[in-house]
């Protein structure tokens, strides 16, 4: 939902782009991967999170921000760790026209991710539970721990 809400408000110039960029995207076997679209792309993040290239970047989809109590950015967000640094890193990467194609594939993909992700407010603030994803959550009396802590009614 993230991605088709971020292509309505793409100008012409940014689509385009967008769209050259993602005529070279591949899967992790090196195969073209098919998406052509933000919101084709928007959920990667989380379909490569069990990869060890995945693994190393689990902190990267919140930030683990105190509950109910002040905190500096940098004791909840070492060494950039985080979405919020990511997403600025991710940001950068985008628009440096020097960088290596599948260096700005992967910086698209994780900005319209990271942009979801930010806005999930399980994934802005710090219980212990990996930015909601250790929530368990009961629905009509069935508990249920819901993949990515997306809740879904």
């Amino acid at each position: 939902m993230v991605g088709e809400i971020a292509a309505r408000y793409t100008g012409p110039k940014a689509s385009a782009e967008i769209l050259r960029l993602l005529r070279n995207d591949r899967l992790a076997d090196g195969q073209p991967s098919g998406r052509r679209t933000l919101g084709e792309v928007a959920n990667w993040a989380d379909e490569i999170k069990d990869t060890e290239w995945g693994k190393r970047r689990g902190s990267w989809h919140y930030d683990d921000v105190p509950l109910c109590r002040a905190a500096e950015y940098s004791k909840y967000c070492r060494n950039g760790r985080c979405a919020s640094a990511q997403l600025a890193r991710q940001i950068e990467i985008l628009g440096n026209e020097r960088a290596k194609p599948g260096q700005r594939i992967d910086a698209l993909k994780w900005v319209v991710h990271l942009m979801g992700d930010l806005h999930q407010p399980l994934h802005a603030a710090n219980r212990g539970d990996r930015g909601g994803n250790r929530v368990q959550v009961s629905f009509f009396g069935e508990r249920d721990n819901p993949p990515y802590g997306t809740l879904t009614l």
